[in-house]
């Protein structure tokens, strides 16, 4: 896939929503989307972050909003 590609930037939107908009935690949002078929590199390096992560992912909720 190319690097801004439509095909790219969609699917980026659709791991943000997984992660972010369907009310899943964040590990169970993850096992969820990698049962995809071709995820993309881009993607996939994300989802290895967040994976290996220590501390865990930010993620905005109505307490913390400013």
């Amino acid at each position: 896939m190319l690097i801004n590609s439509p095909e790219l930037i969609e699917e980026i939107s659709e791991f943000y929503h997984f992660l972010y908009k369907k009310g899943l935690n964040i590990s169970d949002a993850i096992r969820e989307y990698k049962k995809r078929d071709n995820i993309s590199d881009e993607v996939r390096h994300c989802i290895e972050f967040i994976e290996k992560s220590e501390r865990g992912v930010y993620t905005m909720t109505e307490k913390n909003k400013h």
